[in-house]
């Protein structure tokens, strides 16, 4: 059995792909249909005993065990990822450059303030030759 797939292309255009379907997809599919409707069985029934519980009232906590994660977490979740790897991104820049900064003092002959510390204040030595 054939079946014509479109694919977008990097010009955003549409290609249309064929492609042969084997055996072993349409079980895939198969299975995969089977599972998911014995998920759906699975909750119905929950649900029928938390409305009978309930009165027809559904509790946020089996709802939210039931359809997992909502939207405005699963955004949150993903803005907070972001603004962790900026961090990370920003402190391994940081890092970096206080490295080669530290290495850029030594090789010219200047002198933290602190020690050898890295800081944002340098005093500078003029050496004497």
């Amino acid at each position: 059995m054939y079946s014509k797939l479109s694919l977008p292309t990097a010009e955003g255009k549409k290609k249309a792909v064929d492609q042969q379907f084997v055996p072993q997809d349409f079980l895939s599919i198969g299975i995969n249909l089977l599972k998911s409707i014995q998920q759906l069985v699975r909750v119905e029934q929950q649900l029928q005993k938390e409305l009978a519980q309930t009165n027809g009232w559904l509790r946020k906590k089996m709802l939210d065990n039931l359809t997992g994660k909502t939207a405005r977490q699963r955004i949150e979740e993903e803005k907070l990822l972001e603004k962790q790897n900026e961090y990370h991104k920003i402190s391994k820049i940081s890092t970096l450059f206080e490295k080669e900064a530290q290495k850029k003092i030594a090789s010219v002959g200047l002198r933290s303030s602190r020690g050898g510390q890295s800081s944002a204040q340098v005093s500078f030595k003029i050496k004497r030759s």
